[in-house]
């Protein structure tokens, strides 16, 4: 037994260190989405664009992100249950409760990785934003 516990230890910190790095990725490619429209958000804001509505925007954006990752993953997570279906012990491939937990867990990642730049960009100053161009 002790060896299955270490293997299903390691297994259980490689899948930990997995979703780390998806959610630190997603952050990332959503704070350089943000980060290079910023000469964008300072005409914006120059013009009268208020904070919500900025911030509204980069969210959608980010969201629509997301989501078009989301559904190219889920089917890419399907046909790679299938194929592990040997590991897989009491789980079957295309467990509802696991995918649905998964997609939970990076949307929010997602929708928390979308804000917090678009709150940063949100709050450049218009004419600083224009003069980085």
């Amino acid at each position: 037994m002790l060896q299955e516990r270490l293997l299903e230890g390691i297994a259980s910190y490689a899948a930990l260190l997995a979703v780390l790095l998806g959610c630190i990725g997603i952050y990332g490619l959503l704070s350089y989405s943000v980060s290079a429209r910023v000469p964008e958000i300072g005409v914006r804001l120059a013009l009268g664009a208020t904070t919500p509505s900025v911030v509204g925007l980069l969210l959608r954006d980010g969201v629509l992100i997301v989501g078009a990752g989301m559904v190219l993953g889920v089917p890419c997570a399907l046909a790679a249950g299938r194929l592990a279906r040997a590991q897989l012990y009491g789980l079957a491939p295309g467990d509802p409760v696991s995918l649905a937990a998964t997609i939970a867990l990076f949307g929010f990642s997602g929708l928390v990785a979308a804000l917090l730049p678009a709150l940063r960009a949100a709050r450049v100053d218009p004419m600083s934003a224009l003069r980085a161009e």
